[in-house]
């Protein structure tokens, strides 16, 4: 568990930042995104769940989603801020790595509220990566490690599940025609 670095100089220096939460395992990192504007927000991902920094990760507010398992966590994995929407992101996770299930969380109001879109078949792991292209604006791509492919060519509201299954899926590309 390393944390977070951050450098203002194109990569010449780097500085360790506060830590993410209050234990150690928040700084277990997994996915990270940030998200243009004013202010910039910088969004990481650990097994406690999703934490957003509006200083450049100086400071961490955390959101946990709910637990799969009672007493259990939700853990967490990727995140993708949409290209052509950045109020709409995902955030995929499970009840452990590799976990037996898993969930794609979605919101489309840039954080502040979040669902849970219902996907064909229950994935078998945890959702561990996302994709999307800025020239294919409505389509995502999740899978889950072992070997489940999603597909949404609305955006995130509804899923489909590919037929073809794979063994390991660690990332997804999408690539325009």
């Amino acid at each position: 568990m390393a944390g977070l670095y951050r450098s203002k100089d194109g990569g010449d220096s780097w500085t360790a930042l506060a830590n993410v939460g209050p234990q150690l395992m928040y700084d277990d990192i997994h996915g990270l995104a940030i998200r243009p504007g004013d202010p910039t927000l910088v969004y990481s991902t650990s097994p406690f769940g999703l934490a957003i920094s509006t200083d450049e990760g100086d400071s961490w507010d955390h959101h946990k989603f709910p637990s799969f398992d009672p007493g259990g966590s939700s853990y967490c994995r990727n995140i993708l801020v949409r290209p052509d929407n950045p109020d709409v992101m995902f955030v995929g996770n499970g009840n452990g790595i590799p976990g037996v299930t898993g969930a794609i969380r979605r919101t489309v109001d840039g954080g502040a509220t979040w669902d849970t879109p219902e996907l064909p078949v229950t994935p078998n792991s945890v959702v561990y990566c996302f994709s999307a292209h800025v020239d294919v604006p409505d389509c995502v791509a999740a899978a889950s490690i072992y070997g489940y492919i999603y597909l949404s060519n609305d955006g995130g509201a509804t899923w489909s599940k590919l037929e073809r299954e794979f063994g390991e899926i660690r990332t997804v590309a999408i690539s325009p025609n």
